[in-house]
């Protein structure tokens, strides 16, 4: 497994963490919008950033997602939902140090309503996942304009989502956060495992049945690196 790409992966999901959980200590009264943009804005810098390097999936469910429709070894999987995990978590501790301990954590606004909450996450995660497949497997793509695309796709769901569930699209962006706080965000923790796990996995098998030029389809990252490097 290539460490330099293990690693960027751990920075990157570090870098979309915690700029969301710091806006919702200190920005919070710019409302929905500002914490989409902070939201969209994080994605679209270590897109930039991590993208020629890993790929930037930083999301477990993006990572399924790729391996699911066969843009990503399945061997490679634990390696990467590992360290964004521990990206997560790592931006978590650096935000209680921060700030306080266990903040940040999006909660659903009705907690027990499991089925609405997981469909939502699914829905809004889809049609992240459909930008991402549209962008990272496509052989000769610029990754300003992945990065782009994928920003302002998060931008969309937070928007759409955000006053339902916190608009996660993603298991690192609640796992962190939601192990410090406990309590009802970590009650609600399945919810943003499930709901992004299967939009993602849906509509990456989608993509792949709509794309017109199998060809042109690369993996993602483009460039595998030996399983010992």
């Amino acid at each position: 497994m290539n460490r330099k790409q293990l690693m960027a992966e751990f920075l990157g999901t570090m870098g979309i963490v915690f700029p969301p959980i710091a806006y919702g200590v200190i920005g919070a009264e710019h409302g929905l919008i500002g914490g989409a943009l902070v939201s969209g804005f994080a994605v679209m810098m270590m897109v930039v950033t991590f993208g020629p390097i890993s790929a930037a999936h930083l999301n477990p469910a993006v990572t399924i997602g790729f391996a699911s429709a066969g843009r990503f070894p399945w061997s490679r999987v634990p390696a990467y939902v590992s360290v964004q995990l521990a990206g997560s978590l790592a931006a978590a501790l650096l935000a209680a140090l921060v700030f306080r301990p266990g903040v940040g954590a999006p909660t659903p606004m009705f907690v027990g309503d499991w089925i609405r909450n997981i469909l939502l996450e699914s829905v809004i995660t889809f049609f992240l996942m459909l930008v991402i497949m549209a962008v990272a497997t496509v052989k000769g793509g610029n990754v300003g304009t992945a990065a782009f695309g994928i920003g302002m796709a998060v931008v969309s769901g937070v928007l759409a989502g955000g006053p339902m569930t916190g608009a996660a699209m993603n298991p690192a962006r609640a796992f962190g956060p939601a192990l410090l706080a406990m309590g009802p965000a970590f009650t609600a923790l399945p919810v943003f495992i499930i709901g992004p796990i299967l939009g993602a996995v849906v509509a990456a098998r989608v993509y792949e049945a709509v794309r017109l030029d199998p060809d042109s389809a690369q993996n993602a990252p483009a460039v595998i690196a030996p399983e010992n490097s």
